[in-house]
């Protein structure tokens, strides 16, 4: 949905903050999310804000009814809306979530289609920066099988 007029500036408690949000999340679950576009003129309106919201609101959905298909449904319907800009603070939170649901290899696959995503506009090579090595080390541990190799370093 392309909405008609400006989105407002995300401010806590804000009356305004508080509709536009309520909107944007039932815009979502009637799959026809409201579009984000950045600009820089409006980067500092704190609209990934309104994103955060949307994600936790996935979370909380599935906390109450326990589908995991819809969870999964959800979220990867939430990563087609928004870009890796509009979701950068909440970026790897759906794999620690995962491991939290002890869905530990679902995570690890998750977490190696954000590391993609997260390069795919680079034009390079695939490569891991120093905290993904950390992370994948993580994995390891908690899959109890060895993950990381030379192409990942």
């Amino acid at each position: 949905m392309i909405y008609k007029y400006r989105i407002p500036k995300y401010k806590k408690n804000h009356f305004v903050t508080i509709e536009f949000n309520e909107l944007f999340i039932q815009q979502f679950y009637k799959l026809d999310p409201i579009q984000l576009v950045f600009e820089t003129k409006t980067q500092d309106f704190g609209y990934e804000n309104y994103v955060k919201d949307l994600y936790s609101d996935i979370i909380n959905k599935y906390e109450y009814d326990l589908n995991y298909d819809n969870l999964w449904l959800n979220y990867n319907n939430f990563k087609k809306s928004y870009s890796t800009h509009f979701r950068w603070n909440i970026y790897e939170n759906f794999c620690d979530y995962l491991v939290k649901l002890n869905k530990n290899q679902e995570a690890y696959e998750e977490w190696i289609l954000l590391q993609e995503e997260e390069w795919g506009g680079w034009e390079r090579d695939f490569t891991y920066r120093d905290s993904a090595i950390d992370r994948l080390i993580y994995f390891e541990g908690l899959l109890e099988k060895g993950l990381v190799g030379g192409s990942h370093i």
